[in-house]
């Protein structure tokens, strides 16, 4: 009998003998319903096999075993006492036991066994020894919260659709189930399980089936499989162990589709273009406008090394957002069932779902008409759950996977990508409704500085406002308009900042803003998944028109300071004029060398470099006529632009755009700035017409000084 390492319970731990029957007691004995072993295992090899047969059956059983071994120190050496007596080891990838001799294949790799330490550890390879002993307040489920949290973690990780719309013959079972699992959560809203079985409920009973024959794939046929397919998981989902049931048999099924007979027709659909892909599925849905304008956009950047590089950029890691412990102003938001109603009948049509599969349009098929039978209690039900969320009643260990999104990675018409998340319709829901509590208010805060989003006619405004401004400051050459653009704007926002203004402004509903922004969420590119621990997530309204942030610059351009006719290079002293120059030439200098795509601006000239009013804070501006060239691009085509007496002769002649046509733009501006003349003047002589010439000219001859 191996020595006692420690007590769990109250109770003796590691792979003791009963002296009494010869039986060896199972290290998984508490796990999936089996509490004494399996009667009459005899022996190491017969304890291997039960283990082997019946706890490391399935991917969900062995998926919540790897949880608890890693955490649990007394499980890990139980489990390695029992493979060294029976001469096995555990690899700790796949979760299945080999004989000492025998490596586990992998897809890129082979996993062998080797003694390193001496000790038991030796014999789970793959899992890293635990730091301390887990203490079991539940002996049913052993697991606790680390088992679930992984479960949810990797069965959102995975491929799974559901159906666009339930089956008319299936909503009322669904109803019914979907009221089972609300009320369960608003019994004991403290549970993680219950919490996990209402994230997971349309996974594993709207699951998209896919049909295995020709017969199968017939539309009736193919209806009918998916109706009893339903039917069958919402039947079983009401017994006692039905959950666990349809999660084993969830990830089964994963597994099939990933089997090698499937290979020739996902290359088939890798090949397709996904915008074509993307069409198909709006025209089968009747959505025959966002069909159109699918083809007509840039379509969606391709899942690859360079792109996931690209959204990982755009999610900078950073430390999470400080929290406030000062009370609240006001109680946390409560709202009522015809709010909730309003809020769900408020989703668009075809309205996509998050990684949960849970869609507005399931709510919608479950809750019915006014006269449905399970409208009133579902409802019910549904406000409650809503209400928990609010008040921040959802455990936090929860809240990356409630505030998760899909990124779809779209193209840019300059290549670049804008990524689109896609909120879980829980999350989005209870944002609608706090947002209808709170939406009238916050317009009136932000009425003064928000256009485009909430705002009727917003972006409208703002280009007739401009255009007012243009028209009456046109004669004034000492005003201009800068357009500023903040790159990565969502991500930039400071999260701890946000909260605070939340907690000041509108402090009924920071509970449920904290839950989602306090911690990390997940966003997932595919199979991949990053962290988003900066900035929003939102909803994104596009306009027809362009939105523009204008900053006023009082002093003008430079080229009116310069040649105004009243000698305005006067009335600067040389320092103020070096340090113009030297701030216009840090500006091209990060155009050129620090932007992640060289810019070139092909345009550097006076009337282009902005001052403002104490000359302290350069701007270059107008970059109509600016190129993005990669650096991995040698030699670029391109039509020449750019204004007379600033234009480099060697870009005139090649039209090969480089940085030297800015460099030369900057020295015909620096030539400007300390002479005081124009760079083409046709009142010169013909050969001084050009500044350029007349400076070298005037330089050789001494005359400058």
């Amino acid at each position: 009998m191996a020595p006692v390492r420690g007590r769990r319970n109250g109770k003796s731990v590691g792979p003791v003998q009963d002296s009494a029957s010869g039986l060896r007691t199972c290290p998984f004995k508490f796990f999936h319903e089996y509490k004494d072993g399996k009667p009459g295992s005899v022996g190491f090899f017969r304890l291997l096999e039960h283990m082997q047969s019946t706890h490391l059956k399935t991917e969900c059983r062995r998926l919540s075993l790897k949880g608890a071994i890693s955490k649990d120190l007394d499980l890990f050496l139980d489990v390695a006492e029992v493979l060294r007596a029976g001469g096995k080891w555990l690899c700790g990838k796949c979760m299945v036991m080999h004989a000492l001799s025998r490596g586990c294949k992998h897809d890129n790799e082979v996993v062998l066994f080797a003694i390193n330490s001496g000790d038991v550890e030796d014999f789970i390879v793959g899992i890293r020894k635990p730091c301390q002993v887990v203490v079991d307040t539940n002996p049913r489920h052993p697991a606790g919260l680390g088992g679930k949290v992984n479960l949810l973690e990797h069965v959102f990780s995975l491929p799974i659709p559901t159906v666009k719309s339930i089956p008319p013959s299936c909503r009322l079972l669904f109803a019914q189930v979907l009221t089972g699992a609300l009320r369960k959560v608003v019994a004991s809203p403290g549970s993680v399980d219950n919490w996990v079985q209402l994230l997971l409920l349309p996974r594993c009973t709207l699951r998209v089936v896919r049909p295995s024959s020709r017969q199968e794939r017939r539309s009736g046929n193919r209806k009918s499989l998916q109706c009893s397919n339903i039917l069958h998981a919402l039947t079983v989902w009401k017994d006692g162990s039905g959950f666990d049931d349809l999660v084993s048999s969830l990830l089964d099924s994963v597994e099939e589709t990933r089997a090698p007979k499937g290979e020739c027709r996902r290359e088939e659909d890798k090949e397709r273009d996904p915008n074509i892909k993307q069409c198909l599925r709006k025209v089968r849905d009747g959505h025959f406008t966002a069909a159109v304008k699918v083809l007509c956009s840039s379509g969606v950047a391709p899942l690859g090394d360079s792109t996931l590089k690209a959204l990982i950029d755009k999610h900078p890691v950073v430390p999470p957002p400080s929290s406030l412990s000062n009370p609240l102003a006001q109680p946390t938001l409560v709202v009522d069932g015809e709010c909730v109603l309003k809020c769900i009948r408020s989703f668009p049509k075809g309205t996509s779902c998050g990684r949960d599969g849970m869609r507005a349009q399931h709510l919608l098929d479950a809750v019915g008409g006014d006269d449905s039978v399970t409208s009133s209690g579902l409802l019910a039900s549904i406000t409650e759950v809503v209400n928990l969320w609010l008040g921040g009643s959802c455990p936090k260990v929860l809240a990356e996977f409630v505030a998760l999104a899909p990124l779809t990675p779209l193209l840019k018409p300059d290549k670049g990508i804008r990524p689109i998340a896609v909120g879980g319709i829980w999350r989005r829901l209870v944002s609608k409704v706090a947002m209808k509590k709170v939406g009238k208010e916050m317009t009136q805060y932000l009425g003064d500085y928000q256009f485009g989003v909430g705002v009727p006619n917003g972006a409208e405004a703002v280009l007739h406002s401009a255009n007012r401004f243009l028209n009456s400051f046109h004669a004034d050459g000492s005003l201009a308009l800068l357009t500023v653009d903040f790159s990565n704007a969502f991500n930039m926002v400071d999260r701890t900042t946000f909260l605070q203004e939340v907690h000041q402004r509108c402090p009924s509903i920071y509970r449920w803003v904290q839950f989602l922004y306090a911690q990390p969420a997940r966003l997932y590119v595919g199979n991949e998944c990053i962290g988003a621990t900066t900035g929003l997530l939102g909803c994104c309204f596009e306009t027809e028109s362009a939105l523009l942030v204008y900053e006023l610059v009082s002093n003008g351009t430079l080229h009116h300071l310069i040649h105004n006719g009243t000698s305005g290079t006067r009335i600067l002293s040389l320092d103020s004029c070096l340090r113009i120059a030297h701030e216009s030439a840090n500006a091209l200098d990060y155009l050129h060398t620090f932007a992640k795509v060289s810019i070139i601006h092909r345009d550097v000239k006076s009337a282009n470099i902005l001052l403002d009013e104490n000359y302290t804070c350069t701007k270059i501006s107008e970059f109509g006529s600016s190129m993005l060239i990669p650096l991995n691009r040698v030699q670029v085509n391109a039509h020449v632009e750019g204004t007379l007496g600033y234009m480099d002769p060697e870009y005139f002649h090649t039209r090969q755009p480089t940085c030297k046509p800015g460099v030369y733009g900057f020295g015909m501006v620096l030539t400007e700035l300390l002479t005081g003349k124009r760079p083409f003047d046709r009142e010169r002589n013909d050969d001084d017409k050009r500044l350029s010439t007349y400076f070298v000219k005037e330089f050789e001859d001494n005359h400058l000084l």
